[in-house]
């Protein structure tokens, strides 16, 4: 074989090489590891972000995140919040959230990105026999964390959002639930 036939074959091989050496990294320089958080939900009028009853369905929270490429991103969520029972009889509190990343997904307590929380709430005390006194309200506190980790392909350009529902699992009267702290996190690691 000639000299400048082997140059030009090295010389070839190499160009290949760097192309492609440059095209990983140039995805990879897009698709770095990234963390972003929404700020705490809003409190209102009524010390809470969100009350239920009465829309026993609906997203409590969202994180819009850039599509980034192929890898791994954990969405997750932290919350507090608490239910009282105004009522002159015990009740169950019974409701989940769930992370999906559609407000139309099927969802189920027992779910990826589930937790359900149950709880017995004792009757109020009644102090106005003429209704001049004041009630003392059975309150329960509780925490709000939940997890789920979804598998992204290919990057697409655009977002995607992913939503915290909450949801109940029986039905519940006279009970009153609000949520006072919500935020979400979403934590991508690209493969």
């Amino acid at each position: 074989m000639k000299p400048y036939a082997v140059l030009f074959i090295s010389f070839s091989f190499s160009v290949i090489l760097n192309a492609g050496a440059w095209i990983a990294s140039a995805e990879a320089a897009k698709s770095k590891p990234f963390i972003k958080t929404t700020p705490q939900c809003v409190v209102t009028g009524a010390n809470s972000c969100f009350q239920f009853p009465p829309v026993a369905d609906q997203t409590i929270g969202s994180i819009i995140v850039q599509n980034r490429g192929r890898g791994s991103i954990e969405i997750s969520a932290q919350g507090a919040g608490y239910c009282d029972n105004p009522d002159l009889y015990s009740v169950t509190g019974d409701f989940y959230t769930q992370i999906v990343n559609s407000p139309a997904a099927a969802t189920s307590p027992n779910g990826a990105g589930a937790v359900r929380i149950r709880m017995g709430l004792a009757e109020g005390i009644d102090f106005s026999p003429d209704s001049h006194g004041m009630d003392i309200l059975h309150v329960v506190p509780f925490n709000l964390t939940s997890s789920r980790v979804f598998t992204t392909g290919k990057k697409k350009k655009g977002m995607t959002r992913y939503f915290l529902l909450l949801k109940y699992t029986a039905s519940v009267s006279g009970i009153d639930c609000y949520i006072t702290s919500l935020t979400m996190t979403a934590r991508f690691v690209p493969k």
